[in-house]
């Protein structure tokens, strides 16, 4: 039998605990909610100055015993109980504290709740942009963007905005396409215009079978708005010729340099994004770029040539031009060829583009492109209406360049 020592010691102890645990426990709690009880839009000056202090408290908090603080702080960013602008600063202080996948995918899930009219467009851009690259699912927090038609940021040591489309892009193409191809088919329709050009565009730079088969059939629903069946139009009818070094090189470098581009936030990133996706549309057989090549080669499945298409290729203009590539040929080294495209509905000041398409007879070659003749075509009237030569570049003037982002918005 115990004697009364022991006892006294086992009686002050439970004594001692049931004092002590219950205010360990408290200490040991985030309080979430009486730190994050605002909303950034909403605050003055004076507020935030107060607010950035307090949460520079619960950073410090956090990183004085990750032990016990980080499970804590992934529990709350699981739940949807705190306001939006805890779900993306929270996040940003666990992607701080690790670099693992799970807690990756934990930040990218919270960030997806947060408010965008509470966040710094630039950061949150870049810190999607960061996740895709390390292969984390952000496609619900990169949806977000669509729902801001007006969503820029400003790039000062490149002096240029970034938009809705850019960012949208840089955002999901780091990942795989199959992560996000189907989701932005489906919500084509349902989107407004400006997030449609987004959406096009962002499929266009996937080169995926799938993205390329909605951006045909864009370019053919009337229900859509002009301006959006008009870039559908462009975007089908471009066949531009990628640089002649990259046109040299192979897949896997191209994809190396595409991906060194989605890295850069400027506007050389972007022209090493766009040129190396030329390049690789000019390797690969999916899409657009399938149905025009079966044009070339009589495969059956073809599609159709459109009227105004055939009366192109019969004018007096396409013929002679093709003789005089073809002499061109003969006696140079460098082989050119030529190539027509057409836009349904014109893009050009003053014409209807109910009423009028547009056509470009083009002259390409390893080193450059350029339109050669335009032509306007009545669609009522089924006629060419007008063919317009375009002027001789003068003698060591460039007479065109490869596409750059500027000619595909």
């Amino acid at each position: 039998m115990m004697n009364k020592t022991v006892l006294l010691k086992i009686f002050l102890i439970l004594f001692y605990c049931s004092f002590q645990l219950p205010g360990k426990a408290q200490s040991k709690s985030l309080d979430v909610d009486k730190t994050y009880d605002f909303s950034p839009q909403k605050l003055n000056k004076t507020e935030k100055e107060v607010k950035v202090k307090a949460m520079d408290n619960f950073w410090n908090k956090v990183k004085s015993d990750t032990t016990i603080y980080l499970p804590l702080l992934r529990k709350e960013l699981a739940t949807n109980s705190h306001v939006p602008y805890f779900y993306f600063d929270g996040s940003g202080l666990l992607l701080w504290l690790s670099h693992s996948r799970s807690d990756e995918e934990i930040a990218a899930e919270a960030i997806a709740k947060c408010d965008l009219k509470d966040i710094d467009q630039m950061i949150y851009v870049q810190t999607l942009n960061h996740l895709a690259f390390d292969s984390i699912n952000v496609l619900q927090a990169s949806l977000k963007i669509l729902a801001y038609p007006d969503f820029n940021f400003y790039l000062v040591q490149h002096a240029m905005y970034f938009n809705q489309e850019n960012s949208l892009a840089y955002c999901l193409l780091p990942m795989q396409d199959t992560r996000y191809v189907d989701t932005l088919i489906s919500r084509f329709n349902l989107a407004d215009t400006t997030a449609q050009f987004s959406i096009m565009y962002t499929l266009w730079l996937g080169y995926s079978c799938q993205g390329d088969s909605l951006i045909l059939a864009a370019s053919k629903n009337k229900k859509l708005y002009r301006g959006v069946q008009a870039f559908a139009d462009t975007l089908i009818s471009q066949q531009p010729v990628p640089d002649a070094d990259l046109s040299n090189s192979s897949v896997g470098a191209l994809l190396e340099k595409r991906s060194d581009g989605l890295k850069r936030f400027s506007d050389e990133g972007l022209d090493d994004l766009i040129n190396s996706t030329i390049a690789l549309r000019s390797k690969t057989h999916c899409g657009l770029y399938a149905a025009m090549d079966s044009r070339k080669t009589g495969d059956k499945k073809a599609l159709p040539l459109s009227e105004f298409a055939q009366l192109i290729i019969a004018s007096e203009e396409f013929k002679s031009e093709q003789k005089h590539v073809d002499s061109l040929n003969n006696l140079s080294g460098v082989k050119r060829k030529l190539s027509f495209s057409v836009v349904e509905n014109s893009t050009l000041d003053g014409d209807n583009p109910e009423f009028i398409s547009i056509g470009f007879v083009n002259e390409e070659s390893v080193y450059d492109r350029k339109v050669v003749y335009t032509m306007r075509y009545d669609k009522r009237a089924k006629k060419i209406v007008s063919i317009v030569r375009s002027p001789t570049p003068a003698a060591g003037s460039i007479g065109s360049l490869p596409i750059t982002n500027k000619q595909l918005q």
